[in-house]
């Protein structure tokens, strides 16, 4: 279905056919239990705003206007109205004075469609973009809903960086550099290889994945001489994807997921001569002016530029693997194979010269601004914490007697508190009620929620409608929604929740 917003759609203008679309994932959010038991993932506050906004208003100060989002059947009920009624102007603008609001008028396109619950139970990112494939008509950007980019990353400098590559680059991805997450768990460290001259990927895997020794292709070396290695890296799940990738997944519908299987194995597209000579076919290129001039060319004998400049990482969590004895840049690039016809043993073989293709990467480190995905509990916890750390909230709730909680803490309109109440560090939903002598210190507190007198909570994260008992202390717990948390519970990194 066709959700656009009320300004965009009285607005009668002519289209410029888009450059791109995006392609917004609404997942199930597993490593989130017990925060999604009454609420789908994209609805997940984050500074008392659903953390789907984030993404969206990303996508539209990019200047894309074509948004095609992607859920189960099942949360459709509660995802359909809120982008019906999406407007940026709702959401906190980093780096501002709070209460700053954006009040450009809105004309994002969005296109929100669901699969079965039981169709997509089990699927992961190429298994949604497979099934997207009829509702995809141009090179398109991937993007999870649990994204909070930072001001200095805009979508159009991932976007510029793609458009800087020839057509031979079939996938842009961004990493990012780790951060801590205040003693939550995260996600599992990656190991990442790369060539910084070109920016292209090499070779990007979970690190408990990775044998002790690692081995490393005489192909891949003599092709990429200086390669990085590093575990500082995380993949954001951000892809900027030509559109002839939908034509490889379907080749290959073993292929569910887009980190652990496309890209690894597109890597290897850029050192595995084979690679292309398999699959080749498959992808539907078009011809590439520039590569074709260089091939003819009786002068040129380096390879065609492939990226822009790549930033320098820590040297504590980096290594370089030297060049051997001979440099690459002194062997002229092969010239193109023959052309080979398809036939029935290889029906993917490619129908004209080989291409460089391969995976280019940008990315973001830690000191450009912080970003993060709620992907995990860490991650939500501490977006929650960058919120109040990008600007001075706003107090919109007083204790009795005029008194005020923290000027560091988020208080969402509604909210209710009691007397020698004390609040810092935390966010605190719409209409909460902290009871008689509560003390709530570096928590999230989603909306609808009680925390009864003499109750204390520590870097907590209490879900919708959820109640915590008098004189019930809890640090580092996650409370799901719902949950009713008995009087005098003492319990520390705990899940609690309706059952228990």
């Amino acid at each position: 279905m066709l959700l656009s917003s009320a300004a965009g759609a009285s607005r009668a203008t002519t289209r410029v056919p888009p450059e791109f679309q995006a392609v917004i994932l609404c997942g199930y959010g597993q490593q989130l239990f017990p925060l999604l038991e009454t609420i789908p993932k994209p609805l997940l506050p984050v500074g008392n705003e659903p953390v789907l906004g984030y993404t969206l208003r990303w996508v539209e100060e990019s200047g894309i206007r074509d948004i095609l989002v992607l859920s189960p059947t099942s949360s459709s009920s509660q995802i359909s109205p809120y982008i019906r009624n999406f407007s940026s102007a709702s959401l906190p603008i980093l780096g501002a004075p709070a209460g700053a609001a954006n009040h450009k008028e809105s004309d994002l396109r969005i296109e929100y469609e669901t699969v079965d619950d039981e169709e997509c139970v089990g699927w992961d990112t190429a298994d949604w973009v497979r099934k997207a494939k009829e509702w995809i008509k141009t090179d398109f950007v991937l993007l999870p809903c649990d994204i909070l980019p930072p001001p200095s990353l805009p979508l159009s400098r991932i976007l510029d960086a793609h458009r800087l590559t020839s057509s031979s680059t079939l996938i842009t991805s961004l990493f990012y550099e780790k951060t801590d997450l205040g003693g939550r768990e995260g996600p599992p460290a990656h190991l990442t290889v790369y060539d910084a001259r070109s920016s292209t990927l090499l070779q990007a895997g979970e690190l408990g994945d990775v044998p002790d020794t690692l081995e490393l292709r005489s192909s891949l070396v003599w092709k990429f001489p200086k390669i990085t290695l590093t575990s500082a890296l995380l993949d954001a799940h951000a892809y900027v994807v030509r559109k002839p990738v939908l034509d490889l997944l379907s080749a290959r519908p073993e292929i569910a997921s887009f980190r652990e299987d496309l890209v690894p194995w597109l890597c290897k597209w850029a050192w595995q001569k084979g690679m292309w000579d398999r699959w080749g076919g498959a992808l539907n290129l078009p011809p590439d002016p520039f590569e074709l001039a260089l091939a003819h060319s009786t002068t040129n004998t380096d390879p065609p530029p492939m990226g822009g400049a790549f930033p320098d990482l820590s040297a504590s969590t980096t290594t370089t693997v030297g060049a051997p004895s001979h440099p690459a840049s002194t062997h002229p690039s092969a010239p193109p194979s023959p052309t080979t016809r398809r036939n029935a043993e290889n029906p993917y073989a490619p129908l004209g010269p080989r291409r460089d293709v391969r995976v280019a990467l940008l990315v973001h480190r830690a000191q450009d601004g912080f970003f993060a995905r709620a992907n995990t509990l860490g991650g939500y916890a501490e977006m929650n914490r960058e919120i109040l750390r990008a600007q001075r909230p706003a107090v919109s709730a007083q204790a009795p007697g005029g008194r005020a909680p923290a000027p560091d803490s988020l208080i969402g309109a509604g909210t209710k508190l009691g007397e020698k109440v004390l609040v810092k560090k935390s966010v605190i939903g719409r209409n909460v009620v902290l009871g008689k002598g509560a003390r709530v210190i570096g928590c999230v507190i989603a909306d609808d929620a009680v925390i009864c007198d003499g109750a204390k909570l520590d870097n907590c994260i209490v879900c919708r409608g959820a109640r915590v008992g008098d004189r019930a202390a809890l640090t580092l717990c996650e409370v799901g929604g719902g949950a009713q948390i008995i009087a005098d519970t003492q319990a520390k990194s705990e899940k609690l929740t309706r059952e228990n």
